[in-house]
């Protein structure tokens, strides 16, 4: 009662020694019998087996990696500011808060202004960070005319050519504001922007300054 073995199943030594040289993508793609079809074919091919990644080199890798040693690159700021950096055991510090504007005005300096803590707006509306020292500095602010009431969800843009940042809307409790003030950044100081015409009355906006002018979205 032998039975006789198929044929298709057996495996002779040569086609498992050819089996074993096969690539990856030929187990799976037939062999072409054209030009054409070997051009189809090879667009079946992984693009992880057809060449090999590039190297990268140790320049590359540094800067994937946050290490920027390169004094002249010109990245090396940039990498410098959008770093994480944890300021929650240095002194001193701003009050913990939501609702504020933080804006870049170089490599040296981001103004935190306004916001609201826990359970009112915070006080301490105005700090300035030095990203590249790491540490808060809470400026003596002057002010020129009315001051700005406490806020939360304002826009804050900075102006290169005037060296100030333009704080416009937000809103206090049930409060809304359609206002403008300007902080000086090189006199530390507040003073309102008179604008001709009436804004709408405006909160968690954005803002940006385009050919001298204010945009509020």
């Amino acid at each position: 009662n032998e039975t006789t073995p198929n044929l298709s199943e057996v495996t002779s030594p040569a086609s498992a020694k050819n089996a074993r040289k096969r690539k990856p993508h030929e187990e799976t793609t037939p062999k072409p019998k054209c030009r054409r079809q070997k051009m189809a074919m090879k667009s079946l091919i992984p693009d992880n087996m057809k060449t090999p990644p590039a190297k990268q080199t140790l320049e590359e890798i540094k800067y994937q990696n946050g290490c920027i040693s390169s004094e002249s690159s010109p990245l090396r700021d940039v990498c410098k500011i959008t770093r994480c950096v944890d300021l929650s055991g240095r002194a001193p510090k701003p009050s913990n808060r939501w609702g504020h504007t933080m804006t870049l005005v170089n490599s040296k300096q981001a103004v935190l202004i306004g916001g609201q803590g826990e359970k009112q707006l915070s006080r301490d509306s105005i700090w300035v960070l030095d990203p590249e020292m790491r540490t808060w500095k809470c400026p003596n602010v002057t002010t020129e005319g009315s001051k700005p009431e406490f806020r939360i969800g304002h826009s804050a843009t900075y102006d290169p050519t005037m060296r100030c940042i333009y704080v416009y809307g937000g809103s206090k409790n049930t409060k809304w504001f359609h206002d403008v003030h300007m902080f000086d950044l090189d006199e530390n100081k507040w003073s309102l922007v008179k604008a001709s015409g009436k804004a709408p009355t405006r909160s968690y906006h954005s803002a940006t300054l385009y050919r001298h002018e204010l945009w509020m979205f």
